[in-house]
């Protein structure tokens, strides 16, 4: 394998292992703040449905936006999860978790909105995986070639 090859391979391998990292990192940082976050109760305040572009899927089923307001935010934020239809209603006391620096950051206290350990650190297991792929590779086309 030529020079050039290796090194434009090499180029796509490190933007990928930095893609991956970027990815683990927010997978981390969100999984971090929902297992060691601060546990407390909202009331919600609005509920939107999601539209399909939102959803960003035809086969998903509908899901909505949901503000809720807690002491520290009494006009309501925004959670990013996907909420199921028709599951909150306005004025309902729902359990909530908190980012331990930063109260604007709230997940519903649902683990079934959120990903399992498995999805969380699969992109930390293909950054690790990249590099020895791409040794071998290189590895093996230098021995063959």
């Amino acid at each position: 394998m030529s020079g050039a090859r290796v090194l434009l391979l090499g180029l796509v391998v490190l933007v990928f292992v930095v893609a991956c990292l970027a990815a683990f990192a927010w997978r981390i940082s969100r999984h971090r703040a929902f297992t060691r976050g601060l546990r407390g109760t909202a009331v919600v305040v609005e509920v939107r449905p999601m539209t399909l572009l939102q959803r960003k899927s035809i086969t998903e089923r509908p899901t909505e936006f949901v503000t809720v307001a807690t002491a520290e935010v009494p006009r309501g934020v925004q959670v990013s999860q996907k909420i199921p239809a028709g599951s909150y209603a306005v004025g309902q006391v729902v359990p909530v978790v908190q980012h331990p620096r930063d109260p604007h950051r709230l997940y519903l206290d649902r683990p079934d909105l959120e990903p399992n350990a498995l999805v969380v650190y699969l992109p930390l297991v293909a950054a690790l995986m990249a590099p020895v792929t791409f040794a071998i590779a290189v590895t093996r086309a230098g021995a063959g070639g």
